[in-house]
């Protein structure tokens, strides 16, 4: 069963409720009259935009654009600024999830180069084992011919891990 995708979940739960906090924060903003100056503007200032807007995709040139009244501006700002908010709050959840993806890539890289690291090391070690061994090899074969038994003893090259001669060298088979 794969786990709840508990970040993409909380994201969607801040979006939600960011749409009642910014109604919440137009009525609080209609309130005062220093924010409903602030809103007459937001609400004007929208309103000459979406004017120019219409009349420059009709191919025509804006000569006048009359002024809202008051209550409408007001609403007209409020809304804006309910928008912006949960515009802002959708961007800073995009931009989370975008930072948390890169850093989840940035570590499942991380682990893969650890790994090939860790491969090589291994490669070289079996690498230097086999030309040991490759080694080895040779001095058993030159030993069989020049000097027999007595050139491995010097050589102890089949002794085990543990330093102690292997059964092969005991064997009645070795010492002919």
């Amino acid at each position: 069963m794969a786990p709840l995708p508990l970040a993409k979940i909380g994201k969607e739960v801040i979006k939600t409720v960011s749409k009642p906090l910014a109604k919440r924060i137009k009525v609080e903003c209609t309130r005062y009259d220093s924010t409903q100056r602030i809103l007459v503007n937001l609400g004007q200032g929208a309103n000459r935009i979406t004017h120019r807007l219409e009349k420059w995709s009709d191919g025509e040139k804006v000569k006048y654009i009359p002024p809202l009244k008051k209550n409408e501006a007001i609403q007209d700002g409020a809304d804006l600024l309910g928008e912006a908010i949960v515009f802002g709050v959708a961007i800073g959840a995009v931009v989370w999830e975008y930072d948390h993806s890169k850093d989840k890539a940035e570590a499942k890289e991380e682990r893969r180069l650890r790994e090939i690291e860790e491969r090589d090391l291994r490669i070289v070690a079996l690498e230097e084992a086999v030309a040991a061994q490759s080694e080895r090899i040779d001095v058993l074969l030159h030993s069989s011919f020049v000097g027999g038994a007595a050139r491995l003893d010097q050589w102890d090259l089949c002794s085990g891990n543990d330093g102690q001669t292997s059964n092969y060298m005991k064997s009645p088979r070795f010492h002919r």
